[in-house]
């Protein structure tokens, strides 16, 4: 089974088994206002998500995986705190569009892309990678990072941690 958003939520989404992979159409998203997560994925399905859309939370993170995965992004994915957080297992996040957090006032969480099982991230050419703390955080294990884009932060801390 898949799914496959191609008109905008106002309300978080919680994926099942069924929704894998999901698709997020262009002219598709989830626009949300809360502390939990915009789109959620727990255990045990590992998920696989490619974002053509726009997927923002203006209090909490946009996506949150807790058992691996993969995020293919060529648009927009952003949080207050974090625009991606992947846990559990490995994850391989590939970009082409925009990760962002937007908290300057809880700025020692504030981070674009968060792996902490490790994994890869690969920033294309026209991929922006942005935190105000840090613009990855992959400190806890393994990660490989290959850039051709832009990869920054704002509060003078490495931008890769």
């Amino acid at each position: 089974m898949s799914r496959t958003i191609n008109t905008y939520s106002f309300t978080g989404i919680t994926l099942s088994a069924g929704d894998n992979p999901l698709t997020i159409a262009l002219g598709g998203g989830v626009l949300y206002s809360s502390a939990n997560p915009a789109i959620y994925g727990a255990g045990p399905t590992t998920f696989t998500i490619s974002n053509s859309g726009f997927v923002g939370n203006d209090f909490g993170t946009g996506i949150e995986l807790k058992n691996g995965g993969s995020v293919n992004n060529s648009r927009y994915i952003g949080g207050r705190h974090y625009g991606l957080v992947i846990a559990g297992l490995a994850a391989t996040v590939t970009n082409s569009g925009q990760f962002e957090t937007s908290d300057r006032t809880y700025g020692d969480i504030s981070t674009g892309i968060r792996l902490s099982a490790g994994g890869s991230v690969t920033n294309n050419s026209s991929g922006l990678i942005e935190g105000y703390k840090y613009a990855i955080d992959a400190t806890t294990n393994p990660t490989t990072i290959t850039n051709a884009g832009t990869i920054t932060n704002h509060n003078l801390v490495a931008a890769i941690y």
